[in-house]
């Protein structure tokens, strides 16, 4: 009776997945404009958003979970 799991829901997602989705939300998205060497602001991706939406993280963490989980790519994923 002492080690019988909690109530509750059973978590959707690895802490490692949790990770991974928290450094996407918090590193610049692909459309923000960055700075250049030489004083112009450049954008990444010149179509990607400026700022995360929930619809662009979603989209950039499939992306990456595909990649991810592709035949011969790194565990570390």
């Amino acid at each position: 009776m002492g080690d019988l799991p909690g109530p509750g829901r059973k978590p959707r997602i690895t802490q490692a997945g949790r990770s991974q989705l928290i450094a996407l939300a918090i590193s610049p998205p692909p459309g923000h404009p960055r700075r250049q060497d030489w004083g112009e602001l450049r954008a990444a991706d010149g179509q990607g958003p400026a700022v995360w939406t929930l619809d662009a993280l979603t989209a950039a963490a499939r992306t990456a979970r595909s990649t991810c989980t592709a035949p011969g790519s790194a565990e570390s994923c």
